[in-house]
């Protein structure tokens, strides 16, 4: 598949491959920037797209190996403008957990919240960077609009019906910080038994709830 110079990101035609769910393409699509004199911030941007697709598609040794390139190319970079470095340490965690690398899972998922707070501490209160996604289409994305779709590409891995979410609904903000703690130390004290597989379970769960 050629790309046009001038063909920059994300353009119509990667939406639309998106939009008709063919993420092999997709995939194709955006590798192909990585051709292109692009800054090493959206090289990252293009490692960490194609690793949630890979993910999205069951290819998770090469969505492991597509969030450590971009994790490996952020640790050059300061806070990035518009993103966390936690994404690549989320996306891998995910890809790591699917695969069956529950310690390496909750190895990184322990990364990604070292530096959630890292960079909330170097921020003012008022840039605090977004980490969760709730884009639930792309009939309102422009081409060329990079962190709204890779939200779109997060919410096709992450997004799905859960009864806790509708429990969250009863309950206060006591009660969820409440529970996530449990889950939290929960989650520690299986790590320390070598409960891998556990503890993960239990800080994605624990994660639900903040």
């Amino acid at each position: 598949m050629k790309l046009a110079e001038n063909d920059y990101f994300y353009s119509e035609k990667f939406i639309n491959f998106i939009q008709l769910e063919d993420y092999r393409n997709a995939i194709e699509y955006i590798i192909k920037l990585l051709e292109l004199p692009i800054s090493l911030e959206d090289k990252a941007f293009v490692f960490i797209t194609s690793g949630y697709l890979n993910n999205k598609i069951g290819n998770y040794q090469l969505a492991i190996q597509d969030f450590t390139n971009a994790i490996e190319i952020e640790k050059n970079l300061e806070i990035l403008v518009k993103r966390s470095k936690c994404i690549a340490y989320r996306g891998r965690s995910e890809a790591k957990y699917k695969y069956g690398d529950y310690k390496g899972s909750i190895q990184d998922k322990r990364k990604e919240r070292d530096y959630r707070f890292i960079e909330n501490e170097k921020l003012d209160t008022g840039k605090k960077l977004n980490y969760h996604t709730n884009l639930k289409n792309l009939t309102l994305i422009k081409p060329g609009d990079k962190e709204k779709i890779l939200e779109k590409v997060i919410n096709l891995i992450e997004s799905k019906y859960d009864l806790i979410q509708d429990y969250k609904l009863l309950i206060d903000d006591s009660k969820k910080r409440k529970i996530a703690r449990s889950l939290e130390e929960r989650s520690e004290a299986k790590f320390n038994s070598c409960d891998y597989k556990g503890s993960i379970k239990a800080i994605r769960r624990a994660e639900k709830y903040i």
